[in-house]
Protein backbone atom coordinates (compact mmCIF):
# COMPACT_ATOMS: atom_id res chain seq x y z
CA UNK A 1 0.00 0.00 0.00
CA UNK A 2 1.27 3.22 -0.85
CA UNK A 3 0.37 6.07 1.28
CA UNK A 4 -0.23 9.61 0.02
CA UNK A 5 -1.71 12.97 1.96
CA UNK A 6 -4.23 15.05 0.04
CA UNK A 7 -5.66 17.76 1.45
CA UNK A 8 -8.60 19.20 0.13
CA UNK A 9 -10.64 22.52 1.23
CA UNK A 10 -13.83 21.62 2.42
CA UNK A 11 -16.64 22.16 4.98
CA UNK A 12 -15.71 22.41 8.48
CA UNK A 13 -15.13 19.03 10.50
CA UNK A 14 -15.47 20.42 14.09
CA UNK A 15 -14.85 17.56 16.19
CA UNK A 16 -13.20 14.50 15.14
CA UNK A 17 -14.06 11.13 17.02
CA UNK A 18 -11.55 8.72 17.09
CA UNK A 19 -13.37 5.72 16.17
CA UNK A 20 -11.09 2.60 17.21
CA UNK A 21 -11.10 -1.17 15.89
CA UNK A 22 -8.32 -3.42 16.46
CA UNK A 23 -8.42 -6.58 14.49
CA UNK A 24 -6.17 -9.10 15.59
CA UNK A 25 -6.29 -12.51 13.48
CA UNK A 26 -3.69 -15.43 13.30
CA UNK A 27 -3.39 -17.94 10.96
CA UNK A 28 -0.88 -20.97 9.56
CA UNK A 29 -0.09 -21.03 6.06
CA UNK A 30 1.95 -23.10 3.64
CA UNK A 31 3.36 -22.36 0.30
CA UNK A 32 -0.34 -22.61 -1.42
CA UNK A 33 -1.52 -20.73 1.54
CA UNK A 34 -3.53 -23.75 2.60
CA UNK A 35 -2.86 -25.30 6.92
CA UNK A 36 0.40 -27.46 6.67
CA UNK A 37 1.44 -29.73 9.19
CA UNK A 38 4.96 -28.93 11.37
CA UNK A 39 7.96 -30.84 9.87
CA UNK A 40 11.57 -30.87 10.79
CA UNK A 41 12.98 -28.06 11.47
CA UNK A 42 16.13 -28.34 8.75
CA UNK A 43 14.02 -28.72 5.94
CA UNK A 44 12.77 -25.35 3.50
CA UNK A 45 10.37 -22.61 5.56
CA UNK A 46 7.87 -23.41 2.68
CA UNK A 47 7.00 -26.87 4.81
CA UNK A 48 7.20 -25.54 8.03
CA UNK A 49 4.01 -24.43 9.48
CA UNK A 50 3.88 -20.54 10.24
CA UNK A 51 2.05 -18.14 11.57
CA UNK A 52 0.97 -15.15 10.04
CA UNK A 53 0.25 -12.05 12.65
CA UNK A 54 -2.37 -9.16 11.50
CA UNK A 55 -2.89 -6.09 13.72
CA UNK A 56 -4.76 -3.26 12.65
CA UNK A 57 -6.19 -0.45 14.11
CA UNK A 58 -7.38 2.79 12.23
CA UNK A 59 -9.26 6.21 12.65
CA UNK A 60 -11.00 7.06 9.49
CA UNK A 61 -8.55 9.34 7.24
CA UNK A 62 -6.19 10.47 10.43
CA UNK A 63 -4.48 7.71 11.72
CA UNK A 64 -3.53 3.77 10.88
CA UNK A 65 -1.13 1.29 12.10
CA UNK A 66 -0.58 -2.31 10.69
CA UNK A 67 1.37 -5.27 11.08
CA UNK A 68 1.65 -7.96 9.05
CA UNK A 69 4.47 -10.59 10.20
CA UNK A 70 5.13 -14.40 9.50
CA UNK A 71 6.63 -16.09 12.31
CA UNK A 72 7.41 -20.34 12.84
CA UNK A 73 4.64 -21.96 14.85
CA UNK A 74 6.78 -24.59 15.45
CA UNK A 75 7.50 -25.01 18.77
CA UNK A 76 11.73 -26.52 18.26
CA UNK A 77 14.65 -24.52 19.92
CA UNK A 78 15.52 -23.48 16.72
CA UNK A 79 12.80 -22.12 15.35
CA UNK A 80 12.15 -20.32 18.87
CA UNK A 81 15.63 -19.12 18.04
CA UNK A 82 14.86 -17.22 15.12
CA UNK A 83 11.64 -15.89 15.47
CA UNK A 84 13.14 -13.71 18.95
CA UNK A 85 15.16 -12.51 16.44
CA UNK A 86 12.90 -11.43 14.05
CA UNK A 87 10.83 -10.04 16.54
CA UNK A 88 13.31 -7.97 17.97
CA UNK A 89 13.97 -6.82 14.12
CA UNK A 90 10.85 -5.72 13.89
CA UNK A 91 9.97 -4.07 16.60
CA UNK A 92 13.44 -2.60 16.60
CA UNK A 93 14.74 -3.93 19.74
CA UNK A 94 11.40 -3.29 21.85
CA UNK A 95 11.09 -7.23 22.15
CA UNK A 96 13.10 -10.10 21.71
CA UNK A 97 10.99 -12.87 23.32
CA UNK A 98 10.13 -16.12 21.19
CA UNK A 99 6.36 -15.64 21.42
CA UNK A 100 6.28 -13.31 18.89
CA UNK A 101 2.24 -12.48 18.73
CA UNK A 102 2.61 -11.26 22.36
CA UNK A 103 5.64 -9.14 21.99
CA UNK A 104 4.24 -7.94 18.28
CA UNK A 105 0.70 -7.05 19.75
CA UNK A 106 2.36 -4.98 22.87
CA UNK A 107 4.69 -3.22 20.75
CA UNK A 108 1.75 -2.28 18.36
CA UNK A 109 -0.62 -1.08 21.49
CA UNK A 110 2.43 1.55 22.23
CA UNK A 111 2.78 2.88 18.28
CA UNK A 112 -1.09 3.05 18.18
CA UNK A 113 -1.17 5.24 21.19
CA UNK A 114 1.93 7.29 19.54
CA UNK A 115 -0.02 8.05 16.59
CA UNK A 116 -3.05 8.97 18.67
CA UNK A 117 -0.60 11.76 20.12
CA UNK A 118 0.43 13.08 16.83
CA UNK A 119 -2.93 13.65 15.71
CA UNK A 120 -4.50 14.86 18.62
CA UNK A 121 -1.86 17.91 17.96
CA UNK A 122 -3.02 18.73 15.03
CA UNK A 123 -5.52 21.71 14.22
CA UNK A 124 -8.01 18.95 11.43
CA UNK A 125 -10.93 21.63 11.23
CA UNK A 126 -9.38 23.15 8.06
CA UNK A 127 -9.20 19.73 5.74
CA UNK A 128 -10.37 16.33 4.56
CA UNK A 129 -7.81 13.69 4.62
CA UNK A 130 -8.51 11.46 1.82
CA UNK A 131 -6.16 8.45 3.42
CA UNK A 132 -4.80 8.45 7.12
CA UNK A 133 -2.58 11.79 8.14
CA UNK A 134 -0.10 9.16 10.28
CA UNK A 135 0.50 5.59 9.46
CA UNK A 136 3.05 2.67 10.71
CA UNK A 137 3.19 0.02 8.53
CA UNK A 138 5.36 -2.72 9.43
CA UNK A 139 5.88 -6.33 7.41
CA UNK A 140 7.65 -9.35 7.48
CA UNK A 141 7.89 -12.41 5.64
CA UNK A 142 10.51 -15.21 5.03
CA UNK A 143 11.74 -15.41 1.46
CA UNK A 144 11.07 -17.84 -0.63
CA UNK A 145 14.00 -17.25 -3.09
CA UNK A 146 17.19 -18.23 -1.07
CA UNK A 147 20.25 -20.41 -0.75
CA UNK A 148 20.08 -23.77 -0.23
CA UNK A 149 21.35 -23.52 3.94
CA UNK A 150 19.49 -20.26 5.10
CA UNK A 151 16.66 -18.77 5.71
CA UNK A 152 16.27 -14.99 4.62
CA UNK A 153 13.66 -12.69 6.37
CA UNK A 154 12.49 -8.98 4.79
CA UNK A 155 10.90 -6.62 7.21
CA UNK A 156 9.28 -3.59 5.20
CA UNK A 157 8.76 -0.36 7.32
CA UNK A 158 6.60 2.55 5.75
CA UNK A 159 5.88 4.90 8.10
CA UNK A 160 4.93 9.04 8.30
CA UNK A 161 4.71 10.94 11.89
CA UNK A 162 4.80 14.76 10.48
CA UNK A 163 7.52 16.24 8.04
CA UNK A 164 8.07 16.67 4.22
CA UNK A 165 7.56 12.93 3.25
CA UNK A 166 7.40 9.44 5.01
CA UNK A 167 9.62 6.93 5.09
CA UNK A 168 9.48 3.25 3.20
CA UNK A 169 12.48 1.18 4.56
CA UNK A 170 13.55 -2.73 3.61
CA UNK A 171 16.05 -4.84 5.44
CA UNK A 172 16.48 -8.73 4.87
CA UNK A 173 18.21 -11.04 7.62
CA UNK A 174 19.82 -14.18 6.69
CA UNK A 175 19.94 -16.96 9.30
CA UNK A 176 21.70 -20.27 8.89
CA UNK A 177 18.97 -23.23 8.49
CA UNK A 178 21.39 -25.73 11.17
CA UNK A 179 22.59 -23.08 14.17
CA UNK A 180 19.44 -20.18 13.52
CA UNK A 181 22.10 -17.45 13.71
CA UNK A 182 21.99 -14.60 11.69
CA UNK A 183 24.66 -14.64 8.90
CA UNK A 184 27.06 -11.96 8.75
CA UNK A 185 28.21 -10.53 4.97
CA UNK A 186 31.79 -11.32 6.64
CA UNK A 187 31.22 -14.78 6.91
CA UNK A 188 30.08 -15.14 3.34
CA UNK A 189 33.15 -12.22 1.05
CA UNK A 190 36.35 -11.79 2.04
CA UNK A 191 36.04 -7.94 2.79
CA UNK A 192 39.80 -7.64 2.65
CA UNK A 193 39.02 -7.40 -1.33
CA UNK A 194 35.93 -5.16 -0.54
CA UNK A 195 37.54 -3.15 -3.59
CA UNK A 196 37.05 -5.58 -6.07
CA UNK A 197 33.80 -5.92 -4.79
CA UNK A 198 32.75 -2.60 -5.25
CA UNK A 199 33.78 -1.90 -8.81
CA UNK A 200 31.57 -5.24 -9.24
CA UNK A 201 28.85 -3.33 -8.02
CA UNK A 202 29.45 -0.07 -9.41
CA UNK A 203 29.78 -2.13 -13.08
CA UNK A 204 26.67 -4.02 -12.49
CA UNK A 205 24.45 -0.62 -10.98
CA UNK A 206 25.52 0.96 -14.35
CA UNK A 207 24.26 -1.79 -16.35
CA UNK A 208 21.29 -1.98 -14.23
CA UNK A 209 20.29 1.70 -15.17
CA UNK A 210 21.07 1.38 -18.93
CA UNK A 211 24.07 3.62 -18.55
CA UNK A 212 27.69 3.55 -20.05
CA UNK A 213 30.15 5.54 -17.47
CA UNK A 214 30.02 6.66 -13.69
CA UNK A 215 29.04 9.99 -14.90
CA UNK A 216 26.33 9.45 -16.62
CA UNK A 217 24.58 7.24 -14.04
CA UNK A 218 24.87 10.41 -11.46
CA UNK A 219 23.69 12.70 -13.80
CA UNK A 220 20.34 10.82 -15.35
CA UNK A 221 19.59 9.02 -11.85
CA UNK A 222 21.02 10.80 -9.19
CA UNK A 223 22.79 7.93 -7.60
CA UNK A 224 26.08 7.70 -6.03
CA UNK A 225 25.97 11.31 -5.62
CA UNK A 226 25.54 11.45 -1.90
CA UNK A 227 28.16 8.64 -1.24
CA UNK A 228 30.53 6.55 -3.08
CA UNK A 229 29.99 3.04 -3.68
CA UNK A 230 30.47 0.87 -1.15
CA UNK A 231 29.49 -2.86 0.44
CA UNK A 232 26.25 -2.87 1.85
CA UNK A 233 25.74 -5.04 5.08
CA UNK A 234 21.58 -5.09 4.05
CA UNK A 235 22.23 -7.99 1.64
CA UNK A 236 19.95 -11.09 1.00
CA UNK A 237 21.43 -14.55 -0.49
CA UNK A 238 19.10 -15.63 -2.89
CA UNK A 239 19.65 -19.18 -4.63
CA UNK A 240 21.37 -17.53 -8.08
CA UNK A 241 23.04 -14.68 -6.48
CA UNK A 242 23.85 -11.73 -3.95
CA UNK A 243 21.52 -9.10 -3.78
CA UNK A 244 22.59 -5.62 -1.76
CA UNK A 245 20.02 -3.06 -0.60
CA UNK A 246 20.78 0.52 -0.71
CA UNK A 247 18.66 2.22 1.27
CA UNK A 248 16.86 6.16 0.89
CA UNK A 249 19.60 8.46 1.30
CA UNK A 250 22.62 6.41 0.96
CA UNK A 251 23.92 6.42 -2.33
CA UNK A 252 21.60 8.36 -3.52
CA UNK A 253 18.83 11.38 -2.78
CA UNK A 254 15.56 10.59 -1.13
CA UNK A 255 13.51 10.64 -5.05
CA UNK A 256 16.11 7.51 -5.63
CA UNK A 257 14.35 5.41 -3.68
CA UNK A 258 15.88 2.16 -2.19
CA UNK A 259 18.43 0.39 -4.50
CA UNK A 260 19.03 -3.29 -5.01
CA UNK A 261 21.87 -4.52 -6.76
CA UNK A 262 22.52 -8.61 -7.62
CA UNK A 263 25.41 -10.37 -8.37
CA UNK A 264 25.66 -13.48 -8.93
CA UNK A 265 27.83 -16.28 -7.41
CA UNK A 266 29.41 -16.64 -10.35
CA UNK A 267 30.78 -13.58 -10.53
CA UNK A 268 31.74 -13.44 -6.59
CA UNK A 269 33.76 -16.82 -6.42
CA UNK A 270 36.62 -15.07 -6.58
CA UNK A 271 35.53 -13.39 -2.71
CA UNK A 272 33.94 -16.44 -1.08
CA UNK A 273 34.42 -18.29 1.43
Amino acid sequence: MTMKRFFKESAMLGTICLLCTTIFCFSCKGKDGSKTNETSETENVETISLDTINVKEYSDSVYLVEYHMECFKSNTPLCNYINAQITSFITNGKANGNNVRESVQQVAKSEIEKVKENAMELDLADAVYNDPLFYIIKKGAFEKDCADSVWAYTTKVEDFMGGAHGSYQINTYNFSKTSGKLIELSQVLNMDKSEEIIELLTTQLIKDMNCTTVEQLMEETALLTLSDMYVSNDFHLGKNGITFRYGQYSIGPYSAGITEITLSYASLKNYMY
